[in-house]
């Protein structure tokens, strides 16, 4: 399944690492990063971010088959601004954040896209709300040989294939059925 409501916020953490051309671990700097999702409820767009996650990326342009990504989002962490989207987001329904503080992303595969390009695909699961989803999603990297790295992806995900509002709007009259995650992550090689 590759549109994911929360799957947009976990490959956003995944994004924050970066790559590097030795199999380097990346850490990522919070402060020039951001995990956005961007959603419609009844015609109005919103916008809101995950405020605490972190990211273990290792990666190696030239031996992909070893590198891999680990994010962790902290689910009660996504803020919006709007005091009644804020405590809706948290409920059983959506996020379920009481019972389920984390939503994790981690890669099983990454396969360049157009490697010259910067151009990458990475293919793994999403757990979440006690699920595990198969998600991939790509991204663009910053020239690896500068430090620190950038790394970029703008997706739309299905909000509904991961359970998020399936009750309270299983029709997607309220709360659009497909959500834009965006991943602007700045992360240098671990030294």
């Amino acid at each position: 399944m590759r549109k994911t409501f929360l799957a947009f916020a976990l490959s956003a953490a995944f994004l924050s690492t970066g790559a590097a051309a030795e199999a380097a671990r990346y850490n990522v700097d919070p402060a020039a990063s951001k995990i956005e999702i961007k959603a419609v409820h009844t015609g109005k767009e919103f916008t809101g971010h995950f405020g605490a996650w972190q990211a273990e990326i290792d990666f190696d342009a030239a031996n992909l088959a070893e590198s891999k990504i680990k994010a962790t989002l902290d689910a009660n962490s996504f803020k919006t601004g709007d005091k009644i989207y804020d405590a809706t987001v948290v409920k059983d329904d959506w996020f379920n954040s009481k019972a389920f503080p984390e939503i994790t992303f981690e890669s099983e595969t990454i396969t360049a896209i157009d490697a010259v390009a910067g151009q990458y695909d990475a293919q793994g699961h999403i757990t979440m709300k006690g699920l595990r989803i198969p998600y991939g999603f790509a991204f663009t990297l910053s020239d690896l040989a500068q430090d620190p790295v950038k790394a970029h992806a703008e997706f739309t995900l299905d909000r509904l294939a991961l359970g998020l509002g399936k009750t309270a709007d299983p029709k997607a009259e309220w709360v659009d059925q497909d959500v834009k995650m965006i991943l602007d992550i700045t992360a240098s090689a671990d030294k």
